[in-house]
């Protein structure tokens, strides 16, 4: 089951809030389970498993890339120790250990380890799976029932018979409306849709019963290699997990060729389309830009396009990957021509697939937001306001070799400050027609609440109940264009935060966070809620046109990004190229303060040197590429140097201090209240090890200075900066290393104009470059500053940013912000 035959096999972490159930691997049939010593699941010896291009042997071609041998055999050395355990426990213990020795779909294996971990063991997994396909068939007759089997004019007494014939006089009952043998008065076209569905969903259940096949293998590792209980999931971090893997290998032998495996093995294998996907984005290839009238242009990247064009570049049968291989024709520039024309004609048929399964799709995913927001509205009204990032935000601003844990705790983590920003806009206009309508609302509503309870007979005249609860939608739509009047104005500060956390921002914005223009930007990573149910409805629409008269002319484009960007790693098979976040390869001179240029075209936002920052955070023990390991301790050395020249200014150089301007930036007049440091799940989606910033980044300053950490310590409190949190040193961090590319710009800059290096930056503005409130004197402070705050309104349910990617809600957690699986999709 594990050397699958299929692409498909190969698990991906899918997250920006897709359905679960769409990421089980694709079978045929349910492969028999034996009980041998050797695990079928994990080692079936398929023909074109895994272990086809990494293993050699008599019915395996040579392979030029020196592949590890075909077999692995225990050295004899392991029999002959001297082992104090009985016979019987030692017989049981190398019995349970071959059970996962040479596993051929690591890719896929790993995937399931990371997904068991997030999800919380088999059951809740295998709950979630089973009521995911309950689901479906509820959506799918509860429509059918209301579409085809109700007679509603004798529902609404537009008549007086009932569907019987029987003649209505005293009060009605809903049994009355019911057509009686409505299942053999379907319509053709719902009988055909019935049928779809049905062989859809039966799929479904065969993907499904394989899937919690292949989880409960994961769950005998969990228990027998790892010796981890589910109970202790929730509170074992996935750090935890991956140092553990680390220790069982050596005994285990998951991976062939090494007695070692390292934290970024893992990450390289579960992010390995994932990492390609982030390039993409970064480099601009994608998503497709619409220029919409009247608004400009909108990056498009709905859950619909992101599932057809995984499929078209990794997981389709005429994708460009084999398994966990590059196909060998696309690492020949010579055949770019060809191969263009053919993912040509790939993309062509998928454009005409979702073209011709159109009704379908748009049918239920309309149905099923509406069944969804129902809820919802009526739990919150204003929930269409609420805001989310986007699924092109989630992918501009992840790291390479981030998973989707790791980057939702940081979304989290800024949700508060984003939205703050967000809400220091508004228009006066808007304000004054808000507070009109919302009073002429509330007047209506008020009096036709206070007649209905003097006298219930009022509910009774037509359209009453309806006029009161359009007044009350009306009165929370205007609500929310209504600012709060205490509302302090520092979007610089705001900014300032949210960057810290995103990392990956526009250098133009600095300065500018109060214009309409970044405001806008900023919203394209930061959307509302129903904007984002809008791309989701019209993706059944506009996803075969954008197919075929968008992505169409960009294939050579694609495929000439996987022949630049492809490397093989021994023991991995082809990765990303930036994924191995090498900056002799993909650094920016800019950003790392090298005197080299990179090999290779350099990333865009400094996003090598960034995830190097937060890989080595996230994974201190990772043993980085050389010139990415010269790059950390030439950041910290000038870390190092900031933290001294706190305490002794004397030592301050020409640069400034760029660690205190990068605190500073994140101190506002007010400290935010009631800010958790964890996510309120667990542990297990804690990004990085536990432990504190004390054990991180002050730790290692601690030893050079001090009285300069305890300084430091007291102005991130004063920010809000939860310091028991490994994103903590990962924000200081982020500030820091844009302020020394900051520097390094106006360095170039200054060089150019002929005044040399002598342009020092002013320590005592912010990183963002305004003047802190602190700061600012008597008469620069509003007059009611003493009864203003800072408007930061903790994370409410359904605002957060909790499990989608990527990519489905891939944790399987039924939140507020999940988009409508894609069932239909093509």
């Amino acid at each position: 089951m594990w050397s699958s035959r299929s692409k498909k096999s190969y698990q991906r972490i899918d997250d920006d809030y897709e359905d679960g159930d769409q990421r089980a691997s694709a079978c045929s049939s349910i492969l028999p389970i034996m009980h041998t010593g050797r695990n079928i699941l994990f080692g079936g010896g398929s023909a074109q498993s895994e272990s086809a291009p990494l293993i050699s042997g008599s019915s395996t071609p040579a392979d030029p890339y020196n592949p590890p041998p075909s077999t692995h055999v225990v050295g004899s050395s392991r029999n002959d120790e001297v082992n104090p355990t009985p016979p019987s426990m030692a017989s049981s213990s190398r019995h349970s250990d071959r059970r996962w020795d040479h596993i051929d779909n690591l890719d896929r294996f790993f995937t399931l380890v990371y997904d068991y971990h997030q999800g919380g063991g088999f059951v809740t997994i295998a709950v979630k799976k089973l009521l995911g396909l309950a689901q479906f068939v509820f959506v799918v007759t509860f429509s059918t029932f209301f579409l085809q089997c109700i007679d509603y004019d004798v529902l609404f007494a537009n008549k007086n018979v009932s569907t019987t014939g029987t003649t209505l006089t005293g009060k009605r009952s809903f049994n009355d409306a019911v057509i009686e043998n409505c299942a053999g008065h379907l319509h053709p076209l719902v009988i055909l849709s019935l049928l779809v569905a049905l062989v859809f969903w039966i799929s479904r259940v065969i993907k499904t019963a394989y899937y919690l096949l292949q989880l409960h293998e994961i769950q005998l590792f969990y228990h027998s290699a790892l010796l981890i209980e589910d109970a202790q999931l929730s509170n074992l971090t996935w750090h935890a997990v991956v140092m553990r893997i680390c220790e069982v290998q050596k005994r285990l032998q998951l991976i062939v060729d090494r007695d070692h495996v390292s934290p970024i093995d893992l990450y390289n294998r579960i992010l390995r389309f994932k990492n390609y996907l982030v390039a993409l984005v970064n480099k601009r290839v994608l998503p497709p830009v619409i220029n919409v009238p009247f608004v400009g242009p909108v990056p498009y990247f709905p859950n619909g396009l992101k599932s057809n064009l995984r499929r078209i570049l990794f997981f389709g049968s005429t994708s460009p990957w084999a398994g966990p291989y590059l196909k060998e024709e696309y690492k020949d520039l010579d055949n770019l021509e060809t191969l263009t024309r053919q993912m040509e004609k790939d993309v062509a048929m998928y454009g005409f697939l979702n073209l011709m399964f159109f009704p379908l799709i748009f049918l239920y995913q309309i149905l099923y937001s509406f069944f969804t927001l129902s809820e919802l509205i009526k739990r919150r009204p204003d929930a269409l306001g609420i805001r989310r990032y986007s699924n092109y935000g989630r992918y501009r601003v992840r790291h390479f070799n981030e998973l989707t844990h790791e980057l939702n705790a940081r979304l989290n983590r800024s949700h508060v400050y984003a939205n703050a920003y967000m809400n220091q806009f508004y228009s006066t206009l808007t304000e004054v027609f808000a507070k009109n309508v919302a009073f002429v609302a509330g007047a209506i509503a008020g009096v036709l609440a206070i007649l209905s309870a003097w006298d219930e007979d009022v509910l009774q005249i037509e359209h009453v109940l309806t006029v009161i609860s359009v007044c009350g939608v009306i009165i929370v739509i205007c609500h929310g264009m209504i600012p709060d009047e205490n509302l302090v104005w520092q979007p610089e500060v705001l900014l300032a935060h949210v960057t810290s956390e995103l990392n990956y921002v526009p250098a133009e914005w600095k300065g500018q966070a109060h214009t309409e223009q970044v405001r806008r930007e900023f919203e394209q990573f930061f959307q509302l809620k129903w904007m984002f149910l809008l791309q989701e409805l019209s993706s059944p629409i506009l996803t075969p046109f954008i197919l075929l008269f968008w992505v169409r002319p960009n294939c050579r484009e694609l495929v000439r990004f996987f022949y630049e960007n492809t490397i093989r790693v021994d023991g991995l098979g082809d990765v990303c190229s930036y994924a191995l976040m090498d900056v002799a390869r993909h650094g920016d001179a800019k950003w790392n303060g090298s005197m080299t240029n990179p090999t290779a075209a350099p990333a865009f936002d400094g996003k090598t040197e960034l995830s190097v920052l937060h890989f080595a955070t996230t994974n201190p023990e990772w043993n980085p590429p050389p010139a990415s390991a010269q790059f950390l301790q030439r950041f910290r050395s000038r870390l190092e140097q900031d933290i001294a020249s706190a305490v002794h200014p004397g030592t301050l150089g020409e640069e400034g201090n760029l660690l205190m301007e990068s605190v500073h930036s994140l101190v506002s007049s007010v400290r935010p209240k009631h800010r958790n440091p964890l996510l309120g799940d667990g542990l297990h989606r804690m990004d990085g090890p536990i432990g504190s910033i004390g054990g991180t980044l002050l730790s290692t300053l601690n030893q050079v200075n001090p009285q300069a950490v305890d300084s430091l310590t007291r102005s991130l409190q004063q920010s809000g900066i939860d310091l028991d949190s490994v994103g903590a040193g990962m924000r200081i961090q982020t500030l820091f290393l844009r302020g020394m590319h900051e520097e390094s710009l106006r360095r170039s800059s200054a060089t150019a104009a002929g005044y040399g290096a002598s342009i020092a930056v002013n320590p005592a503005q912010s990183i963002f470059g305004v003047p802190q409130l602190s700061q600012m004197d008597e008469s620069m402070a509003p007059e009611n500053a003493s009864h203003s705050r800072l408007i930061l309104r903790p994370n409410l349910p359904g605002t957060n940013e909790e499990f989608e990617d990527d990519e489905h809600n891939q944790n399987g957690d039924s939140d507020d912000d999940e988009a409508p699986p894609h069932f239909m999709n093509v």
